[in-house]
Protein backbone atom coordinates (compact mmCIF):
# COMPACT_ATOMS: atom_id res chain seq x y z
CA UNK A 1 0.00 0.00 0.00
CA UNK A 2 0.98 3.42 -0.66
CA UNK A 3 1.61 5.52 2.22
CA UNK A 4 0.44 3.87 5.45
CA UNK A 5 1.97 3.32 8.99
CA UNK A 6 3.20 0.55 10.29
CA UNK A 7 1.98 -0.38 13.75
CA UNK A 8 5.23 -1.56 15.85
CA UNK A 9 3.66 -2.11 19.24
CA UNK A 10 0.05 -2.77 20.48
CA UNK A 11 0.00 -1.66 24.51
CA UNK A 12 -1.94 -3.80 26.47
CA UNK A 13 -5.52 -2.70 27.01
CA UNK A 14 -5.30 -0.03 24.16
CA UNK A 15 -7.93 0.77 21.56
CA UNK A 16 -5.80 -1.16 18.92
CA UNK A 17 -5.40 -4.22 20.97
CA UNK A 18 -9.61 -3.88 21.15
CA UNK A 19 -9.58 -4.21 17.50
CA UNK A 20 -6.89 -6.70 16.86
CA UNK A 21 -4.34 -4.83 15.41
CA UNK A 22 -0.85 -6.67 15.64
CA UNK A 23 2.50 -5.45 15.01
CA UNK A 24 3.21 -5.45 11.41
CA UNK A 25 0.29 -4.19 10.22
CA UNK A 26 -0.20 -0.92 7.95
CA UNK A 27 -2.60 1.47 9.26
CA UNK A 28 -4.58 2.81 5.74
CA UNK A 29 -7.39 4.91 6.92
CA UNK A 30 -8.87 6.09 10.33
CA UNK A 31 -12.39 7.56 9.94
CA UNK A 32 -12.10 7.79 6.18
CA UNK A 33 -8.61 9.70 6.24
CA UNK A 34 -5.94 8.34 4.44
CA UNK A 35 -2.93 7.84 7.11
CA UNK A 36 -0.04 8.65 5.59
CA UNK A 37 2.77 8.39 8.65
CA UNK A 38 2.37 7.47 12.01
CA UNK A 39 2.24 11.47 13.21
CA UNK A 40 -0.57 11.72 11.21
CA UNK A 41 -1.61 9.30 13.81
CA UNK A 42 -0.32 10.91 16.77
CA UNK A 43 -2.14 14.23 15.73
CA UNK A 44 -4.95 12.45 14.90
CA UNK A 45 -5.98 11.24 18.13
CA UNK A 46 -4.91 14.18 19.81
CA UNK A 47 -7.83 16.16 18.40
CA UNK A 48 -10.31 13.91 19.84
CA UNK A 49 -11.39 12.67 23.07
CA UNK A 50 -11.09 9.90 24.78
CA UNK A 51 -14.57 7.41 24.39
CA UNK A 52 -14.74 8.72 20.75
CA UNK A 53 -15.07 6.08 18.08
CA UNK A 54 -13.56 5.90 14.78
CA UNK A 55 -13.42 3.78 11.93
CA UNK A 56 -10.12 2.01 11.33
CA UNK A 57 -8.93 0.40 8.12
CA UNK A 58 -5.97 -1.53 8.32
CA UNK A 59 -3.85 -4.61 6.16
CA UNK A 60 -2.27 -7.41 8.01
CA UNK A 61 0.93 -8.59 7.26
CA UNK A 62 -0.49 -11.37 5.29
CA UNK A 63 -1.97 -8.72 2.99
CA UNK A 64 -5.69 -9.11 3.99
CA UNK A 65 -7.33 -5.69 4.69
CA UNK A 66 -9.60 -5.66 8.13
CA UNK A 67 -11.70 -2.55 9.20
CA UNK A 68 -13.17 -2.01 12.64
CA UNK A 69 -14.82 0.37 15.09
CA UNK A 70 -12.32 1.42 17.35
CA UNK A 71 -12.97 3.66 20.59
CA UNK A 72 -10.14 6.19 21.45
CA UNK A 73 -8.28 5.42 25.14
CA UNK A 74 -5.99 7.61 26.40
CA UNK A 75 -3.07 6.01 25.28
CA UNK A 76 -2.23 6.96 21.73
CA UNK A 77 -1.93 3.87 18.79
CA UNK A 78 1.75 3.79 18.36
Amino acid sequence: PNGGARVVEISPGSAGEAIGLQPGDVLLEIDGQDVVNSSFISRFVRDRNPGDEVEVVWQTEEGETKQATATLDEAEIN
